[in-house]
């Protein structure tokens, strides 16, 4: 009479500790890529913004022969973008203006560390940088 093996049906510990490691590493690349994605589409606010800026300069210099200094001289009743995720300023230059926006402190945008800083000028030339300093134009201008 030989001994009788249990045939155990169902997964061992081992098996259900590598599945749930291999789901924990792939849940955290998504939500990380999802993260960036939405920074991303979030940069639409400073673009739109920065766009309707540079009209009202326009605007106002063609009826004052001069670029506003302040945004309120202009009409924009706010110092944010639409979204109120950005801080908006403009300074006159020599040769005429450049917008910035940059994410404002407190809000989702702030955690946006590839661009911390978008520019706009009167010549449409588009400039933007990361917290280091390091020219972002190409990945921060990016309209979808």
């Amino acid at each position: 009479m030989g001994i009788k093996r249990h045939h155990q049906d169902g997964f061992t510990l081992i098996e259900l500790l590598v599945t749930m490691t291999i789901f924990s590493i792939l849940a955290s690349l998504a939500v990380s890529t999802y993260t960036g994605y939405i920074q991303a589409s979030k940069r639409s606010d400073a673009h739109l913004a920065l766009y309707q800026l540079q009209n009202l300069q326009e605007k106002y210099k063609s009826n004052t022969g001069a670029y506003s200094t302040t945004l309120s001289a202009m009409g924009w009743v706010t110092t944010f973008s639409p979204r109120e995720l950005y801080v908006l300023r403009t300074s006159i230059t020599a040769a005429g203006f450049t917008l910035t926006a940059t994410p404002r402190s407190g809000y989702s945008q702030e955690k946006d560390t590839t661009c911390t800083e978008m520019s706009l000028s009167h010549s449409g030339i588009r400039s933007a940088k990361d917290t280091s300093g390091t020219d972002t134009t190409d990945e921060c201008w990016v309209l979808n």
